[in-house]
């Protein structure tokens, strides 16, 4: 009897040791997929700006001087801050002694993305996502600014419709702007977009946890 007892202990004590084997590989296998979304990718011999530019057939970059267009996606792990290396403005008229007589109009390279990801990157510039070789440019043009109370800086901050022009479609959004300069002119602004308005990827999940937001805030700094 008590034989029995003993082998009894000693095969419970072997699932349990297998089950524990069993959540460490389970444990291990999570935390090295989470390492490697975090971990920092190794960087080419060109810089980002560099490749983002060769992607965009060839065109040279904006100089950083000239402003910075940029852009947030979310997901349940994390977040990518994406940059557009590649961008104009192709007309503006920025009164300062009228300024909501202002209006500009930006042409964004989308080829031209870096989220410091080139596996990312290449995906984002296919038609899962932006489609570049069937929609290269996406344009925006900011209008009919209205004045806001001033920023935390005391700096002017106006409140700023934006036609944006992306992969096809083309919607009016509401954003900010705030003159953060006056001579040459420098803006700081943004607004956000519902990826799902303008068909870029697929439509956001709940039951996927690596599906993107839909919101995605997009934030420029631009000297004219």
């Amino acid at each position: 009897m008590s034989e029995r007892i003993e082998r009894e202990e000693m095969d419970d004590g072997g699932m349990m040791l297998r089950a524990s084997r069993i959540l460490l590989g389970l444990t291990l296998v999570g935390w090295l997929a989470g390492a490697q979304l975090l971990a920092p990718r190794a960087r080419a011999e060109s810089s980002p700006a560099e490749a983002a530019a060769s992607q965009a057939g060839a065109q040279a970059a904006t100089p950083e001087a000239a402003g910075r267009i940029g852009f947030i996606g979310h997901n349940l792990f994390g977040s990518a801050h994406g940059v557009f290396h590649v961008w104009r403005v192709v007309e503006h008229r920025v009164d300062l002694a009228d300024p909501t007589a202002s209006q500009a109009v930006v042409e964004v390279t989308l080829a031209s993305v870096d989220t410091k990801t080139k596996g990312r990157d290449d995906h984002l510039r296919t038609p899962d996502f932006f489609d570049v070789e069937k929609f290269p440019v996406a344009t925006v043009r900011g209008h009919s600014p209205k004045a806001l109370p001033p920023g935390p800086a005391g700096r002017p901050r106006y409140a700023v419709k934006f036609d944006v022009d992306l992969h096809g479609v083309t919607k009016t959004l509401d954003g900010e702007v705030e003159i953060v300069e006056s001579s040459p002119v420098v803006v700081e602004g943004g607004f956000t977009i519902m990826r799902s308005d303008f068909g870029v990827g697929e439509a956001p999940s709940s039951w996927n946890p690596m599906s993107i937001d839909d919101e995605v805030p997009v934030r420029f700094r631009v000297r004219f």
